[in-house]
């Protein structure tokens, strides 16, 4: 190929591939590097047409090409390697291809956030923190950056900073519905704002989706003779704690009366053998992680659904509750996975019990009408096979061990120095903390700091990780003698699966929703002794539980009796309920 067709044919790839007839332009760039195999601009128009045509893998590779070797178009690829290995999980490759592009442009804001998005998923989050801070110190407008630094001071366990920074993040894009969802779903973990604060945060941020949809569609009156359609949304039909939940709720349901829709909100690649366990159960099944909220609304009422449940809220990988704002269907509800109000009038039910939210107090603190379940707001569905519970640990170790396998976000100050207390009053005690992101020991360090603020020395803590295979995690209850819940968001899942390892929790009961499931499920179990009402009696508590060793090997023996004997095992008669509230709903 002399010189004169060389430029002819760039000339015609250029002009191919900028009037979007790929398919022709990838032809015409394959055939010039196969001629010209050291030409890398034409690797890089390759590499771009490859990506417009949906092909990652081919022009990942040829980005590479051209990355490789020094020129003045290294830093673009290296640029377009990394989103690129974002969308591929090649997150490995996506870091060293961030920090040679920043060895380029050590002042770029871009590289600095991609390659802390990426440090962070890897779990080495005091990395990612470094390059969160030099991404918004090179671009501190940005109101991405900026979100995702108030999500790394949560994590840190700075509350007070986080709180500053969302109200920061707020302005600097004001019609940013993420930092407000993202917001009101911290506030839960944060007790630094009055539980009538955090309502009011909740009824501003429902007041601004509802204005947007000042009128509200009709609906099509239901036929008498076809069944109650009741359709449920949610993140996380898969192998996740909302599903313990939902499980029994599926496979009861009366379907000679009720037709059960489920909206998969979560991307077809996380399904499991949960989620074809619920597709099984279900009269319709859709995938609407693509759709948009129009898309979703549109949906909904064509499918004419009678009874809509969000269970997801604020608390999900996304919201959909501008759809909800929107009243896509004639009665909506909210239940299990957020632990307060929506915020929102068209929202009309959160399922409830008396024990989260008692009657004549709660109202205060919710935009919907409560609907109390006779005895537990939850059915919990335990793996079909557990680990065996062993004997009471300090018996085999003389040591006595507290447990704590929250969300690592629910562990607050004031929580650190309630179990300080504790462990100076129980002689040779310890506490094991477990929690995702002790995978870096950089953010162990941070916790252990913050532990020794308040006394407990390194030596008396346990940390590990997370476990991703259910039975060791499981098991690891038994190294506990105690749980220890959380406050002011207390632990659901948690609980439940430690009372089902034998391990009763002592849990600090407040006045709002995310204070008051640990006395909902202990008062269930008949073990309204282990709730405590303030920090004080939460430590007394504790440290008598510590110090009666009989009692706890009495309650670890006869722990799966109990449970399983509960209101909160009792499926049949949940479903029975939560069938004739769905029905008195439709009145």
């Amino acid at each position: 190929m002399n010189k004169n067709e060389e430029i002819a044919i760039k000339r015609k790839l250029l002009g191919l591939s900028q009037s979007g007839q790929f398919v022709e332009s990838e032809k015409l760039a394959l055939y010039l590097v196969e001629h010209i195999s050291t030409d890398l601009e034409v690797w890089f128009a390759l590499a771009q047409i490859q990506r417009a045509l949906g092909k990652h893998d081919l022009a990942l590779q040829s980005f590479e090409r051209v990355a490789a070797r020094k020129s003045n178009i290294r830093a673009q690829a290296l640029a377009a390697i990394i989103p690129l290995c974002i969308k591929l999980g090649l997150l490995d490759k996506g870091v060293n291809a961030a920090k040679k592009q920043l060895k380029i442009e050590p002042q770029s804001a871009l590289p600095h956030y991609q390659l802390a998005r990426m440090l962070w998923k890897l779990q080495h989050l005091h990395q990612a923190a470094e390059h969160f801070k030099k991404a918004i110190l090179f671009d501190p407008n940005n109101a991405e950056y900026n979100l995702f630094w108030a999500e790394v001071l949560a994590y840190i366990g700075d509350a007070n900073s986080t709180l500053a920074q969302f109200e920061h993040t707020k302005t600097l894009d004001t019609d940013n519905d993420e930092i407000h969802l993202k917001h009101l779903l911290f506030l839960n973990y944060c007790d630094e704002l009055s539980n009538e604060d955090v309502f009011r945060c909740h009824v501003e941020f429902g007041k601004r989706l509802e204005a947007r949809y000042a009128k509200v569609e009709s609906f099509p009156v239901k036929e008498c003779a076809r069944k109650i359609r009741v359709a449920y949304v949610s993140t996380d039909f898969m192998r996740h704690s909302v599903s313990y939940f939902f499980l029994p709720i599926a496979k009861g349901y009366d379907n000679n009366q009720f037709e059960l829709y489920c909206y998969s909100d979560m991307p077809a690649s996380k399904a499991d053998e949960v989620t074809e366990q619920l597709k099984a159960c279900s009269t319709l099944w859709r995938d609407v992680h693509p759709l948009t909220n129009e898309q979703l609304y549109t949906q909904i009422r064509n499918d004419e659904i009678d009874i809509l449940v969000d269970l997801a809220g604020y608390g999900g990988m996304k919201s959909r509750m501008p759809v909800f704002a929107r009243k896509a269907a004639p009665v909506q509800v909210t239940y299990l996975a957020y632990p307060n109000t929506t915020g929102l009038t068209r929202m009309d039910y959160r399922i409830v019990d008396e024990f989260t939210d008692p009657v004549g107090v709660a109202e205060t603190l919710s935009s919907e009408k409560l609907a109390r379940l006779k005895n537990s707001f939850l059915c919990y569905e335990p793996e079909e096979v557990s680990p065996s519970i062993e004997s009471l640990p300090a018996d085999n170790t003389g040591v006595f061990t507290f447990g704590s396998f929250n969300n690592y976000l629910k562990i607050t100050d004031d929580v650190i120095d309630a179990w300080s207390k504790i462990l100076s009053q129980v002689p040779n005690s310890r506490i094991y903390v477990k929690a995702s992101v002790f995978a870096d020991h950089g953010l162990q360090k941070d916790f252990a700091a913050r532990c020794k603020s308040v006394g407990i020395e390194r030596k008396r803590l346990l940390l590990s990780s997370l476990i991703i295979d259910k039975q060791s995690h499981l098991s690891k209850y038994n190294q506990v003698d105690i749980h220890l819940d959380t406050y002011p968001y207390n632990g659901t899942t948690t609980t439940l699966e430690a009372m089902w390892m034998g391990v009763p929790t002592v849990t600090w009961t407040g006045e709002s929703h995310r204070s008051r499931v640990g006395n909902s499920i202990m008062s269930n179990l008949g073990l309204a002794d282990y709730i405590a009402h303030t920090k004080e009696e939460y430590i007394d508590l504790a440290v008598s539980k510590a110090n009666d060793l009989d009692v706890l090997r009495t309650v670890r023996a006869e722990s799966r009796a109990r449970i399983s004997e509960s209101a909160i095992m009792d499926n049949k008669g949940f479903v029975k309920e939560l069938e004739n509230f769905y029905r008195r709903s439709m009145k």
